[in-house]
């Protein structure tokens, strides 16, 4: 199925709104197992999570091949990016592109879903 109707949980059934609220002319999906993933992308379901990624200690490897993935997809110098993630994977990325929104940087995950949750629940 498209990467936009695989992940089912509340926090990106959440994140998938506000993203759609923008009315982009693309969503990408962050994937612990594939990096950048258009959100039209069809895909099967796997097993690797965010958390995995972040006890094997691969953050910092991910967030460089993020912004490669989106460096060869769209003209960062034109486009404004919105990387909806807590800190630990929002920021490196944020940090590395000239125009990045990372709104939830800063929150924990329950500040993170309320704040979410008050404007697309």
């Amino acid at each position: 199925m498209p990467a936009l109707e695989l992940y089912r949980s509340e926090f990106f059934r959440l994140g998938r709104s506000h993203a759609q609220s923008f009315e982009p002319e693309k969503i990408y999906i962050l994937s612990a197992e594939h990096g950048l993933l258009p959100g039209d992308q069809v895909m099967e379901p796997y097993t690797m999570t965010m958390s995995a990624l972040a006890k094997a200690g691969d953050v910092e490897a991910w967030a460089q091949l993020i912004v490669e993935q989106l460096k060869a997809q769209v003209d960062l110098t034109k486009y404004e990016v919105i990387v909806l993630g807590l800190r630990k994977f929002a920021q490196p990325i944020a940090d590395q592109l000239p125009h990045a929104q990372a709104p939830l940087v800063g929150m924990n995950m329950p500040q993170a879903m309320n704040y979410l949750r008050e404007r697309f629940g």
